[in-house]
């Protein structure tokens, strides 16, 4: 079907990528849809795209869109039309699949074409990619309508960490609000500060720290966030879309060891990845709460640890951010101050 759509329409192809460009994606799309053939269509973001521009230079993130557009081509081959939809985002159309199961399956296996990228371009460091899918004529009836679906999938996998994939479902994603640049968001200056407002507006400490968890698990989509004190779960917040819902307490012992003197936290965002000895038990107790990625941190104040912070991730890995784990750090350290001047511990606040 594809075939015969662009042997009869000449399109311009973007010369960077050698993909189609937006426009004539947008009328196989509306092609489709005018012969109510049912497709899904994906969008594609480079994660930390700037990041790259800024380190390496525009012309190795040239490179790098070239890479993942021959990488795109590779993976979807006859299956779809491939696109660049601006920037570091692409576009994929694939007529005829829109059973969930099997645009699961297609595009983890796509996945591994475009994720966890070695190249000698970047040293030392990893290419990773997010993908939103929309399907027609499940979520939308219009080409715009199913752009906003897919870029709402899209903005869900960004904020759960980047480097996966997240095909929308109206009961999971239709709240979801997706921020440009040019719209009020807040800016990391005014985040900071609103954790320790937060913190500060209640009498109640125990009422600050719901609110805090509320904020950052609306706000950055974190599955879980929990405080522990050496021997119970304390506090347990569990985000709305969260696959997993019964957390429970893991032992501080497991990740001491782990936590970095200088910096007072640890994470990882593939638990399965840990290798040392005693690593098992950690693994196992996160495998049977559905945890993939987690984040410790001591919440302490001058030479006193009150006990610890927990984030988790479920479902998914979670690549996690300077600026969310700076976010968190911020928490931490706010939360210890708070405990220490008004001369309470952890286990002393009523949840």
């Amino acid at each position: 079907m594809q075939d015969s759509f662009f042997d009869t329409h000449s399109y311009y192809k973007d010369p960077l990528s050698t993909l189609y460009e937006r426009q004539a994606l947008v009328d196989f799309a509306q092609h489709l849809i005018s012969k109510n053939v049912p497709f899904s269509l994906a969008l594609i973001d480079i994660d930390n795209f700037k990041n790259i521009n800024d380190l390496y230079g525009h012309t190795v993130g040239d490179k790098i869109i070239t890479l993942i557009s021959e990488r795109l081509l590779e993976a979807y081959k006859d299956k779809g039309i491939v696109g660049r939809f601006g920037g570091d985002e692409f576009i994929v159309i694939v007529p005829e699949k829109v059973d969930y199961d099997e645009i699961w399956n297609l595009n983890r296996y796509v996945f591994g074409f475009i994720d966890d990228i070695q190249t000698e371009l970047l040293p030392g460091r990893y290419i990773t990619c997010t993908m939103g899918l929309s399907r027609f004529n499940q979520d939308g009836l219009t080409y715009d309508e199913l752009i906003e679906k897919a870029d709402k999938a899209l903005y869900r996998g960004k904020m759960k960490g980047r480097s996966c994939f997240i095909i929308y479902l109206k009961e999971k994603h239709a709240h979801i609000k997706v921020y440009t640049q040019d719209e009020s968001l807040e800016t990391p200056m005014e985040q900071h500060n609103k954790i320790f407002t937060l913190l500060e507006q209640e009498e109640n400490l125990a009422a600050g720290i719901k609110n805090l968890f509320q904020y950052l698990s609306d706000n950055f989509m974190f599955d879980h966030l929990a405080l522990q004190d050496e021997s119970q779960m304390l506090y347990s917040h569990v985000y709305t879309l969260s696959r997993t819902r019964k957390f429970a307490f893991i032992d501080n012992s497991l990740i001491k060891d782990k936590i970095d003197p200088k910096t007072s936290l640890f994470y990882q965002n593939d638990i399965r990845q840990l290798n040392g000895l005693k690593d098992r038990i950690l693994i196992d107790e996160c495998m049977n709460q559905g945890i993939l990625s987690t984040f410790f941190a001591e919440v302490s104040y001058k030479d006193i640890v009150f006990g610890y912070l927990r984030c988790d991730s479920s479902s998914t890995i979670r690549i996690w951010q300077n600026s969310h784990m700076n976010l968190l750090v911020t928490a931490v350290r706010a939360i210890g101050m708070f405990l220490y001047f008004k001369g309470l511990r952890l286990d002393s606040l009523s949840f």
